[in-house]
Formats: C-alpha cells, structure tokens, sequence
C-alpha cells in the first residue's frame, strides 16, 4: 500500500504535461542511441527490451498519455532500425514482428494499468478529503 501512495501520488512530472510528453519522446530516442553507441553490450537483448523499460518508466513517471507516446515512439523506432526491410536489421522479419506485437500489447497494458492506478489513487485522495471535511464539520457540531 505505501510502495502504490508513493509512486502514483507525487511524482516529478505529476501536472506538468509539457515536460511529461517531452521525456516520453526523449527516452526512447535516447535509448535507441545508446543501442547503437554500446554495440557489442547489447547485441543480444531483444530490441524491444529497452523500450519496454522506457514504457514503464515514462507511463510511471508522467501518466497512461506518456506511456502510450513512448510505446507507439518506440515501436516506430524499434521497426526502422532493428527489424530488417530498415536500417540496422538485427533481427529476422517474423521474430521481429512477433516482438513488436508484444511490445505494442505490453506497452498498452503498461500505460492502462498506471492510468487506473494513478485514477484510483485520485479518487481516494478526495475521497479521503471529504471524509476529513465532514468530520471537522461533525466535530464543529458537537462542540
């Protein structure tokens, strides 16, 4: 319960969208020059491992709306430079399609799961709001 309050109830980009749709775009641009950059360190990782990561990072860090532009991002990216027909293939046209359907599938549910958490949370914040407003007023009542 105290792992949930902390992570959908302040975080950094919480109410700024500019800033969380930016980084939702920055990551996986930033992590696809680190793929090639590291070369041989990241060979073997399945190319969509990577932004799957920025997937939930960014659906964590600003919201379902964030997490949505960094999957469908890094599904673009993810087909232009790591499955074959463009750019640097690394892997076959069937795998590499497989992988980005599950990639598409996890990075939706990703970015669902955040969006209801991050409402639900919400809804207990006011919830608890009201119930602290009606009992200042129940106590102002028997005084």
């Amino acid at each position: 319960m105290r792992i949930k309050s902390v992570l959908f109830a302040r975080t950094p980009l919480r109410g700024r969208p500019f800033l969380a749709y930016g980084f939702a775009v920055a990551l996986p641009l930033v992590l696809t020059a680190l793929k090639f950059g590291a070369g041989d360190l990241t060979a073997y990782l399945p190319p969509v491992l990577l932004f799957t990561f920025s997937v939930l990072i960014s659906a964590l860090l600003g919201g379902g709306g964030p997490g949505m532009v960094t999957t469908v991002l890094g599904g673009v990216l993810a087909w232009s430079f790591f499955v074959p027909g463009g750019g640097a293939a690394v892997t076959s046209p069937v795998v590499g399609t497989a992988s980005l359907t599950v990639y598409a599938i996890t990075g939706a549910t990703i970015s669902w799961v955040v969006a209801e958490l991050r409402r639900e949370s919400r809804e207990r914040r006011e919830q608890k709001h009201q119930a602290d407003a009606q009992r200042e007023r129940a106590e102002l009542l028997l005084r």
